[in-house]
Parts: C-alpha cells; structure tokens; sequence
C-alpha cells in the first residue's frame, strides 16, 4: 500500500510540473507575427491603401506620423507633406505594418506671366500648372486653357535617367537643364518661337514636347528663356542664344529682323575674359551673364558691358535677373539693382521713376542676407528670401503679388516680409519664383504655397469660378 502511494505522489508531481510547463509555453508564445512591410513612395496629395491585416472582424489603422500621411477607419491613406511615416493595421492579434514615404518637390522653375513649373524630389519629373498658351506640353492632350495644379509634363527626349538641374521659362517656350549639362526645349509649335531647333511649324496650338538642343560649345551650365531669345551658358565660359537676333548680342555685322532657328555664338565683354557662365537672364530688353564672380548685361545686338560699381563691395556676384531692368545677388546675400525702374523696385525706401547706371544696394536692414532672389515682370515685386526661410517683398504690388495682405495697388518701398497665411510655423521656403502679378515659394515640406494674382488658376481652383487673388500665402493644389 504505501509502495503504491508513493507511486500515485510520484505521478502527481509529475502532473504538476507538466502542467507548469506547458503554462510557461503557453504564456511565452507570441502573437501573430506582423506580415511583412509593404509600402508605397510618392508624391504628396496622392491615396494609398494600407493593406487589412489577416483574419476576420473588425480591423482599425493608426499612422505613426499623421502630419505626413493620415489613414482613416477603412485603412485609406492620404499623402499630406514630405516626410516618412508608418501605418499599422491590426485585427486582433494581428498586426500589418505599411511603410509611407511622402516626397515633394526640389526646384521652382524661374517663371513668367500666369504659370509656373516645379522639378520634383527625384530630379526627373516636370511639374507645370497655370495658363497654359499652348506652352505645356501635357500627355494625350493638345491644348488646354488653364491647368490648375501641377501636372508632370510629356518628357519627351529627356533621358529617364537624366536628372533636371534647372527649368527656365519664357512666353511661349521653356528649357530645361540636366546635371549632365544638355539643354532640351519645348513650347509652343507656333513659328519664330525659340525651341533651340530647326522644325517644320505645326499648326498652331499645339505644343512641342521637349528635344534636345545642339549646343557647339559642349556642355551646359546655365539656361534662360525669355519672350522671343533663349540662353545658354557653357562652362569654358561661351554663351549661345537662339530666336530673335536683335536681342543677341553680336560682334561683326549686326542683324537686326533675322531669327535664328539654331544657337549661335553671342558675343562677351572681352574684358571680363573666359570662365564658367554660373548665371544667365533673358529679358525683352536684352539678358545678363555672371561669370567670375562680376556681371555682364546687354540690350538689344550689342556687346555685353558691366554697370558701374556703385553699392557693391567686391563680394562676388552668385545671380543675376533681367526684365525692363537689373537685380543681382551676391555671396553676401546682399542684393543690388541697376538700370530703368519705378524706384520701389529698388527697394530702397524710394518711389519715383529712376535710371541708374551703377548697381545700388536693396535696404535689407531688416531681412538680413537673402540666400536666394526672385524678380517679377511688368514693374511687379523682386521677392528674396531670408537665411531662416521666410519670403521678403518690394516693389510695385499688384492684386496682392508683395504677399503683405493689401490687395489694391501699392509701392512697398523696401523689402517687407510676407504674411504667413497658410504656411505651417514649421515650415521654411527654400526656393521662390515671382511671374507677372503673383509668386510662389516652394517649402522645405515639399508643398507649394503662392499669393498674388490667380489669373489662369497659377494659384489653384476656386469653387466659386472667381479665381480671386491672394493677398497672402495659400497652399497651392496637390499635383495630379
């Protein structure tokens, strides 16, 4: 009896311990593992689906980041700003994680009358938007009047593995500059519009997609694009224009009522000598180059030639702009303006008409250094923008274009800051471009925020058919 009980303590023990066990297995097993990341990367304004997590009943998704990217009750995605950011879905012990990456874009195009183009943060995509004037060279479609949100233009003969440096435009005809230094146009297909190539004209409202531009001297290092001439700059230091060749400047003979289909050699200041051509303007009047740190400007067929010293202090010039008259940004920051102008497009404290030979120095007392510079059209605002991000505005306002909150017409006599309207506090601009009546800066968010005249949707849809101006910044639409 007592052999068979301690036999029964024995097997009861065992039982216990058994039992103790599997609880521990039990207790350390996990839960379901999560599936494997999925993800999706593209531009803000896009949708994306979060994919449901296995299982039955009900699932709920969180992001880790809703100011980039938001996921409602059904798992739907919205793309709001540049940045990264992960939603998880969960159904009961399973879990689904969804990586986002949010991207925006890089770099304004240097911009006239009522549109705008942007180059997007892989460098490979041109976005533009606003009145079209048969300009934009959209897919599957020959005209349209008025695009209001960025819409990645036709590429053309750009290589898809080509990366876009900079992006100019001009009345009817932009280029667009690789970091490999080739030059590709497109515009209008109307006759005597600078595409850089010989064609036979199409019918008119139609739009030619970008090509690439033959350039002699090799390779590109800077491009404009004006009203009937384009630019390019090369880094041994020679410049090439194409269009009409009274705004060339030329050695030798002049021609005056002659358009020049392919580029030809313009003509420098002999003075200034060779060296890389870092900045080039094209204007009505003429066009600029900075080359060695100085400046050369020219009107109409003559020879460049540089303006008196004036305000500036030997500090190298980085920029140069050129419409009916001349501002330039130094390695200072400081910005200097010359030639025919309503005062207030000094920036100088001063409103009447003005002609200065030499440059004079805009009052930026209260911005400080600017890190880059924009120049409207058609005696509107020059705009700079600060070492912290923030826009600076003068000039002759017009529906709201300085973005100080005045909608009539005003001088703004020295550079002003603009409001903040719907740019988040967190938000710096890295890059502006001002057209005819408005401007707009691109955030490091990689969104586009505008203000001034909304003359062919440049500033976006309106609900009301209206199109009203905006006296301070708004958020432009999301590109399509």
């Amino acid at each position: 009896m007592g052999h068979r009980l301690g036999w029964i303590a024995t097997g009861l023990a065992w039982l216990a311990l058994l039992v103790v066990l599997q609880g521990v297995s039990c207790a350390a097993a996990p839960a379901a593992s999560p599936a494997p990341a999925q993800g999706v990367t593209a531009l803000y304004g896009r949708m994306a689906q979060a994919p449901s997590p296995p299982g039955t009943g009900p699932a709920s998704w969180t992001s880790s980041n809703p100011a980039v990217a938001s996921v409602d009750a059904q798992g739907r995605v919205t793309l709001i700003r540049r940045g990264t950011a992960t939603v998880t879905g969960v159904r009961g012990s399973a879990r689904q994680t969804f990586a986002v990456t949010v991207t925006g874009f890089s770099k304004l195009a240097r911009t006239v009358g009522n549109r705008a183009c942007a180059v997007d943060d892989a460098r490979t995509g041109i976005y533009c938007w606003g009145q079209n004037l048969w300009t934009l060279p959209y897919p599957a479609t020959a005209w349209q009047p008025a695009v209001p949100a960025p819409q990645r233009i036709a590429p053309g003969d750009i290589p898809a593995s080509a990366r876009i440096a900079d992006v100019a435009m001009g009345t009817f005809a932009a280029c667009a500059l690789t970091e490999a230094g080739t030059v590709h146009c497109f515009g209008s297909g109307g006759p005597h519009v600078p595409l850089g190539r010989a064609i036979t004209p199409p019918a008119p409202q139609t739009a030619q997609p970008p090509v690439q531009v033959t350039l002699p001297g090799g390779t590109a290092a800077a491009i404009a694009v004006g009203p009937s001439t384009a630019c390019a700059g090369t880094s041994a230091g020679e410049l090439y224009c194409w269009g009409w060749a009274q705004q060339i400047p030329q050695a030798g003979p002049i021609r005056t009522n002659v358009f020049k289909d392919l580029p030809m050699l313009a003509a420098r200041d002999p003075a200034q000598g060779a060296g890389k051509i870092e900045s080039v303007a094209a204007s009505t009047n003429g066009g600029c180059i900075v080359a060695g740190g100085d400046a050369d400007c020219w009107g109409g067929v003559y020879p460049p030639a540089k303006f008196e010293t004036g305000d500036r202090t030997g500090a190298p010039l980085t920029a140069v702009l050129s419409d009916d008259f001349t501002c330039a940004l130094d390695s200072n920051g400081q910005t200097y303006c010359a030639g025919r102008a309503f005062g207030a497009r000094y920036g100088r404290g001063q409103a009447p008409f003005l002609i200065s030979k030499a440059w004079l120095a805009a009052d930026q007392s209260g911005s400080g250094p600017f890190k880059a510079l924009s120049m409207g059209q058609i005696a509107n605002v020059s705009c700079g923008l600060s070492q912290a991000g923030d826009a600076w505005c003068w000039g002759k306002s017009h529906m709201g274009s300085a973005g100080d909150g005045q909608t009539p017409d005003h001088d703004v006599l020295r550079p002003t800051q603009t409001l903040r309207g719907a740019r988040p506090q967190d938000v710096a601009y890295v890059d502006i471009s001002c057209g005819a009546y408005h401007c707009v800066a691109l955030g490091d968010d990689g969104r586009l925020y505008g203000w001034g005249s909304n003359q062919g949707m440049v500033l976006g849809p309106d609900p009301t058919g209206k199109f009203p101006s905006a006296a301070q910044p708004v958020l432009l639409a999301p590109p399509r």
